[in-house]
């Protein structure tokens, strides 16, 4: 048996119809949130500006949902019309505005990290990691006292002279 289709608008006298009687407050109360990785996408798009699909579908997803569960609260009451239907949606913001700090957070900890990883391998291993060779030899072009150290993990050699 199918059921007669239920109206639903944000007006308080719909055009055609009277209302006789009120039976109170229904809700459709739906609560979502995007994956990680979601909210990854839909805050480097907001870094750029426009449209933001990702938050765009959630928001029409939950709507849907929220729409379909206040019907079925409201024919439980044993209602033939929802009037006055409002959406409510205020911590979208908030959202977003976590998820920029996030990935702001994210970026300069991979600047960091980027950072010394690219100094230890192409301007040269820190200090700490060469050994003394034992070798010592003068300079011909100086004249000064140069000694030789070696990194055991990559076989780099480094000459420093002595003051």
């Amino acid at each position: 048996m199918s059921q007669q289709p239920l109206l639903v608008t944000t007006t308080e006298r719909p055009a055609g119809y009277e209302v006789k009687q009120a039976l109170g407050q229904v809700f459709g109360v739906v609560v979502r949130s995007r994956g990680l990785g979601g909210n990854v996408m839909a805050g480097l798009r907001s870094l750029a500006g426009g449209e933001i699909i990702e938050y765009t579908r959630l928001v029409e997803d939950t709507r849907r949902h929220a729409i379909d569960r206040m019907v079925e609260n409201a024919r439980a009451m044993g209602a033939n019309a929802v009037v006055m239907m409002r959406f409510d949606s205020s911590e979208m913001g908030q959202t977003m505005v976590t998820t920029q700090l996030v990935i702001l957070v994210i970026v300069i900890v991979f600047a960091i990290v980027g950072y010394f990883v690219w100094d230890r391998r192409y301007r040269g291993q820190s200090q700490g990691s060469f050994k003394p060779t034992g070798e010592v030899f003068k300079d011909p072009t100086s004249g000064k006292l140069t000694r030789v150290y070696e990194d055991p993990a990559t076989g780099r050699r480094q000459y420093r002279e002595e003051p």
